[in-house]
């Protein structure tokens, strides 16, 4: 799956690579998975699962949250994120991206999630970060597209609960990208 940022990325803007990559992949040809492609004028999702070309659907501006589960799928854990971004958007600075952080390192469950039928999902699945046997947060990633300027991205090299948050525009600016 390494490759399809890459594939995405040769494109000039993020309708002609969802569009391209909806047409021409494959989904059978790579674990399953989904992904967000957007840039200033849009933001696509592709849902590489199954077999066949990956359905894509353009999303609006916004909020938007990449789980193990479809975007558009209702989810008591987007739902609390996009909460904590909504109250963090405006913050200057840094703040926006610890305040995010303090979230994504979360194990504390929301309250709706309790709510659902414990045979839906395993209730610890549905906190932020999550630790349930061979499965988990490997890492988090905030990205802020600003009306200029580089997109704010910020990540952690491994789950988000033990590991910082880096920002990658200072990584870009010493390697001169």
């Amino acid at each position: 799956r390494g490759e399809l940022p890459l594939l995405a990325a040769g494109h000039t803007t993020a309708e002609s690579a969802a569009r391209t990559l909806g047409r021409e992949l494959r989904a059978e040809q790579y674990n399953p998975c989904w992904l967000l492609i957007a840039d200033r004028l849009g933001v696509f999702y592709l849902d590489v699962t199954g077999f066949g070309p990956p359905g894509f659907v353009g999303l609006g501006r916004g909020a938007w949250i990449l789980e193990n589960r479809p975007v558009l799928s209702d989810s008591p854990k987007a739902d609390a994120v996009r909460l904590a971004f909504s109250r963090a958007d405006g913050l200057d600075g840094d703040g926006w991206a610890i305040g995010l952080h303090e979230v994504l390192k979360s194990h504390e469950v929301p309250e709706r999630a309790k709510r659902t039928p414990a045979s839906v999902r395993p209730l610890e699945t549905e906190a932020p970060c999550v630790h349930a046997g061979p499965y988990g947060t490997r890492s988090s990633m905030l990205v802020r597209v600003l009306p200029e300027g580089l997109p704010d991205v910020r990540f952690t090299d491994g789950p988000p609960c033990t590991a910082s948050l880096v920002g990658a525009n200072a990584l870009w600016k010493n390697e001169g990208l």
